[in-house]
């Protein structure tokens, strides 16, 4: 005797393995892009103490800054500290290699002259990526309540009405 599940127990599985890579997409995807809720906008003058800023290296600037932060950076992202005519001292968050690496820092401070520098970048909030994301995410938390049937919606009822699919 075989047992078979009811029809709208297959019609639920049929359709769960296009649903759950969706959820899955879009669920790493939003994890992926919760940094993009902000940006740096370049900036014309020296920034103040307290401003989180990336400062974009030059040629001279990855040479002249490998004993303090490593050879082929980049770019370094921190909270200006202090500031004068002779440079920045930013307490570094993260340092972004020239080639894609990314290092985590704990606020060391870091001194950075001025004629390393090729741009120096304000962060701010972009209320249009984090738009962006919130629908990203609002997609993909629908997309996983509908392949799990977490509201008890669709499928037939069973053809015993006893709800194990067990047919006799």
């Amino acid at each position: 005797m075989t047992t078979t599940a009811p029809a709208g127990a297959q019609a639920r599985r049929a359709g769960a393995w296009m649903v759950r890579p969706l959820a899955r997409g879009c669920f790493a995807l939003a994890l992926a892009a919760l940094p993009a809720c902000y940006h740096y906008v370049p900036l014309e003058s020296a920034p103040a103490p307290g401003v989180s800023v990336e400062v974009t290296l030059n040629d001279a600037g990855r040479v002249g800054m490998t004993n303090s932060v490593g050879s082929e950076v980049g770019a370094i992202q921190g909270i200006v500290k202090s500031r004068s005519d002779s440079g920045l001292v930013v307490s570094v968050q993260k340092v972004l290699g020239e080639y894609g690496g990314v290092s985590q820092w704990e606020g060391e401070l870091v001194a950075i002259r001025p004629e390393y520098v090729r741009t120096i970048g304000e962060r701010q909030f972009s209320a249009t990526r984090t738009a962006m994301l919130a629908v990203v995410a609002g997609a993909g938390a629908i997309a996983f309540i509908a392949s799990r049937n977490l509201l008890g919606l669709g499928g037939a009822p069973s053809p015993t009405g006893n709800g194990n699919g067990n047919t006799q």
